[in-house]
């Protein structure tokens, strides 16, 4: 059990994690984090072991069912989602977009 002492974070999309860690190191606890891409949660899982995960399809989950998981999560939760945040894709990797392997925006990251 965990109990809550910062403002929590839903995060959709959220690849490797770059978007959370931002607000991670802004004060805020990335409480679920959803993308459905298995091989980039498997990184994201060693960056913030400490965030529950799901590898679903955004639009297969529901805002009760998030809820749900975050009331499992931290049974003192007053209900309160500070943000729910979302990345923008990899226009290199996302099939909606161009899906150009050398995109300089992949080259930047690594």
């Amino acid at each position: 059990m965990m109990s809550i002492k910062k403002k929590l974070v839903v995060s959709l999309f959220c690849g490797i994690g770059g978007l959370d860690l931002g607000f991670k190191s802004a004060g805020f606890e990335v409480s679920v984090a959803i993308d459905n891409n298995p091989k980039v949660l498997e990184l994201y899982k060693l960056n913030f072991p400490d965030t529950t995960v799901l590898c679903r399809d955004i639009g297969e989950i529901s805002a009760a069912e998030i809820r749900e998981i975050i009331q499992n999560k931290y049974p003192d939760w007053d209900g309160e989602i500070a943000a729910v945040i979302g990345g923008p894709p990899c226009q290199g990797f996302s099939v909606a977009g161009k899906q150009k392997l050398d995109d300089d925006t992949f080259g930047k990251l690594r």
